[in-house]
């Protein structure tokens, strides 16, 4: 890591590592410094992303339904989930201290098909939230992904689905989010005659600080 520093904006042109500093020395400048990301400069201190994460290895294959198998063969601790009965997974997250309070989710999952056939695969989740003091609801309705990193109809090759994006205007660090993900192999989409993978489900959250001062966020 490099610091480097200015008396006005950020340094033109290329050559920067991520992780480099540049510090501003006049103190009239409303941004005191920036850091190199793969985005380029931003205002050091601006929000960043990171995943809330549920590898498929760390969930009780429980819910409503038939559980998914557990593939104990080629990708052990995977989860495989049948083209002709709803395998429900189901799960709690709990907002990290460290999350920039209010800002929207991002769920989605990593998932492969088992072999090279063609064929859609319908992911659907529902949730429930609550703040530390507030009281769950019933779950929502399901809710479809959509596709954002293609599985090519080529087995083992890493997909991404990705859900609506979950407004979290109101909420507060520690939330706490019920949630439950489906493969629905009733819907008209889900058209794939074989075993799906599944090897995470995780939220995409943004997060501004190390943390909160106050131990409990009421």
């Amino acid at each position: 890591m490099t610091t480097y520093t200015t008396d006005d904006v950020y340094p033109e042109g290329g050559g920067y590592n991520t992780g480099d500093i540049c510090e501003c020395s006049n103190p009239s400048y409303p941004i005191s410094s920036w850091v190199y990301t793969e985005r380029g400069w931003v205002p050091n201190g601006a929000p960043v992303w990171d995943d809330l994460r549920f590898p498929a290895q760390g969930i009780n294959p429980s819910g409503q339904t038939a559980a998914p198998s557990v593939d104990r063969t080629a990708f052990p601790g995977t989860l495989l989930f049948s083209n002709t009965v709803a395998n429900l997974i189901a799960g709690v997250a709990q907002m990290p201290h460290a999350w920039n309070r209010g800002t929207e989710i991002h769920p989605h999952l990593h998932w492969s098909k088992t072999t090279n056939a063609a064929g859609g695969v319908v992911w659907e989740w529902c949730y429930s939230i609550a703040d530390v003091g507030g009281t769950f609801g019933a779950y929502s309705a399901w809710l479809p992904a959509e596709s954002k990193v293609p599985d090519s109809n080529t087995a083992s090759k890493q997909a991404l689905d990705v859900f609506p994006w979950l407004d979290m205007t109101g909420y507060k660090e520690s939330t706490m989010i019920c949630w439950q993900v489906r493969r629905n192999p009733d819907a008209t989409g889900d058209t794939y005659a074989d075993a799906v993978r599944l090897f995470e489900f995780d939220f995409h959250y943004q997060s501004n600080k190390l943390g909160t001062v106050i131990e409990i966020p009421v």
